[in-house]
């Protein structure tokens, strides 16, 4: 028995179907049977059955295989499939967007450099003039120049390691080729 004949009998009795003796009657009388284990309450819907599970999976896939040859046929028929596909190019990097992906990484190793420098002369010049006048620009320079300040003192107080004294002399490039003040 499933729990909806309990619902059912209370809908029959509000419609009018019922009158209030039938309708203690047929619930006491259905009471009785689920407490007696003559009737079992199944409640929600039943599991589909494997074999229709099966034929619902092969369904979905035949539909699925039309769907993709209905699509092959049509661009083929609408002539697509020979023409070259436009790219869409991604939004270019502008000067200020450099900048400020530099200064978020907060990487001032030599490969950083390098990679914003090579980006940096990728730039129009009309770029690099915005990233210069753009309000992250002196942010910039003076962690540029605090970092050629920290690589001096490391350099002078260690031996002359090529190391130290060749990741200074990148940071000066970078400063000079941006414009940056070595401050000395």
């Amino acid at each position: 028995m499933k729990s909806s004949l309990i619902r059912d009998l209370a809908r029959r009795y509000a419609a009018g179907e019922l009158s209030l003796d039938e309708y203690r009657t047929q619930r006491r009388d259905l009471v009785d049977a689920i407490t007696t284990g003559n009737h079992r309450l199944e409640y929600g819907e039943p599991a589909l059955k494997p074999i229709l599970r099966i034929r619902l999976l092969w369904l979905i896939t035949v539909l699925l295989v039309l769907a993709v040859t209905a699509g092959f046929v049509t661009s083929r028929w609408l002539g697509n499939s020979h023409k070259p596909q436009q790219r869409v190019h991604a939004p270019s990097v502008t000067g200020p967007m450099l900048v400020r992906a530099f200064l978020e990484a907060n990487d001032w190793s030599d490969t950083s450099l390098d990679h914003f420098m090579r980006r940096w002369k990728a730039l129009p010049v009309s770029e690099q003039q915005a990233a210069r006048h753009s309000y992250l620009f002196p942010r910039l320079a003076a962690q540029l120049q605090e970092q050629i300040i920290s690589q001096e003192a490391m350099v002078s107080l260690t031996p002359k390691t090529g190391k130290a004294t060749a990741h200074l002399a990148r940071l000066q490039r970078v400063a000079i080729k941006l414009g940056v003040s070595l401050g000395n």
